[in-house]
């Protein structure tokens, strides 16, 4: 009984590789061609920077990137599938980018997960001119933000699950950078106004050049590699404290305190003009200083 089972699963295990292999050989081994969606069509939409006063991204799920334009127009790039198209307009300068379904285009089968082998790069892509001086703002639910070599007025980005990571980048007033679940990386930012608010994650800054600077942390550890601020205000409830400050200890009037952890600073320490506050419920606090 049992050798009539193996002989038996071994025929339909060869029946099945003949079948699958006969299947690739008739599509080429294009394996897009075994795809239930259509193949992604690329759309580019233009917009003159002069029209627009602010930009607002709200697409949930997708990836969004916001890169610096060739030229001095805004590029609004991505991809439309057979279910999935984005909407991207003007509203008396305010540039909306959002995600829309193509309920037209869904057959009776649409409930089924879908089967995709194209190659294409999923979510948005927003390029603004080195001119552009506006407001920005992005929103996604479950995906990553990502943005380098751009200068703006305000800057917010806001992700429930998902990776926030900016570099080489301006913000003439305030940078605001909030994750629910995720990490959030900047490195070489210049702003009068920095926020950075991670609810489980962790924070990792580097190069940062701002006249206040407020960080908070619910669980998820917070590095500093250089941070060059007037006032610094630090709180977490669960996690270590890492940071690296510009000037020397005596530019500092100093409050710091962890609750159950080690801190290499006084509690109440200093004269100095420039003013940092850490509070720490649960991890260790460890800060030097430039000089």
């Amino acid at each position: 009984m049992k050798r009539k089972f193996i002989i038996t699963a071994t025929v339909i295990l060869i029946v099945g590789i003949l079948i699958c292999g006969g299947v690739l050989f008739c599509i080429g081994f294009d394996f897009s061609r075994l795809s239930t969606v259509e193949k992604p069509v690329y759309k580019e939409q233009t917009f003159s920077a002069a029209d627009i006063q602010s930009i607002s991204v709200a697409v949930k799920s997708d990836d969004v990137e916001i890169a610096l334009s060739e030229d001095d127009d805004i590029h609004v790039v991505y991809y439309i599938t057979n279910n999935i198209d984005y909407q991207a307009e003007n509203r008396d300068g305010k540039l909306s980018v959002t995600r829309v379904r193509n309920a037209s285009k869904r057959a009776w089968y649409a409930i089924l997960p879908d089967v995709n082998f194209y190659r294409y790069q999923s979510g948005v892509r927003v390029e603004l001119p080195a001119a552009f001086n506006g407001d920005m703002e992005v929103e996604v639910s479950s995906g990553d933000v990502n943005g380098a070599d751009i200068a703006l007025r305000n800057l917010t980005v806001r992700a429930k699950s998902g990776k926030i990571s900016f570099e080489n980048i301006s913000a003439r007033t305030t940078a605001s950078f909030v994750a629910a679940s995720g990490d959030i990386r900047v490195e070489k930012m210049r702003c009068e106004s920095f926020i950075s608010t991670v609810t489980a994650g962790r924070t990792k800054l580097s190069g940062i050049e701002c006249k206040a600077a407020e960080l908070k942390s619910s669980s998820g550890d917070l590095e500093i590699a250089y941070m060059d601020a007037d006032e610094v205000l630090i709180n977490t409830a669960s996690g270590q404290v890492k940071a690296n400050l510009a000037g020397a200890k005596e530019d500092y009037t100093v409050a710091a305190q962890s609750k159950s952890g080690d801190c290499n600073l006084p509690e109440y320490w200093g004269a100095g003009e420039r003013k940092l506050t850490i509070t720490a419920a649960s991890g260790d606090i460890s800060v030097d200083f430039a000089q």
